[in-house]
């Protein structure tokens, strides 16, 4: 677990041994401390379709998803199979909607595709009984436990458009 530790910077006016009056300057620094920088688990790609369509998640203009019911993905990378997905509205929670599980693991709306969890042969299908929004970027975000709200989910970094 990541423990935040803010940090300010400070400077003196004169010369710091004749005087030690230190004032407070205008750079604060808030770090996460513990954090992993890469997710033990991650997805590299995401393909759907015939002929087939494939996507990293570097994101690039025709990362774009059908607004179809029961669309059929397979996704790639270290998360193993068997895990839980779901597709969310970017925009929730600041930005980071997969950070609460109780935004990635929600009901099926236009805004949530609801937890679906994928094959052994990672094959997840996405049912889509409300549409997603099309005006809308998804974050496809997983969880390797239970995919429930108490889970950890994570931000796999794909966000395509419908």
């Amino acid at each position: 677990m990541a423990v935040l530790r803010v940090f300010m910077t400070g400077f003196n006016q004169r010369v710091w041994w004749l005087n030690p009056t230190w004032k407070v300057g205008c750079l604060l620094l808030l770090l996460a401390v513990g954090a992993p920088l890469v997710d033990a688990a991650d997805i590299t790609s995401l393909t759907y379709g015939l002929p087939a369509r494939s996507m990293t998640s570097t994101w690039k203009g025709n990362n774009i998803i059908p607004q179809r019911p029961n669309m059929v993905f397979t996704y790639a990378g270290t998360l193993a199979g068997s895990k839980w997905l779901s597709f969310i509205d970017a925009t929730l929670n600041s930005g980071a909607p997969c950070l609460s599980g109780t935004i990635a693991a929600a009901e099926h709306d236009s805004g949530h595709s609801g937890v679906m969890q994928g094959s052994a042969s990672k094959v997840v299908t996405v049912p889509q009984i409300s549409l997603l929004d099309a005006s809308k970027t998804f974050a496809i975000c997983f969880a390797e436990n239970s995919g429930a709200i108490t889970d950890t989910w994570s931000d796999s970094r794909f966000h395509p458009r419908l």
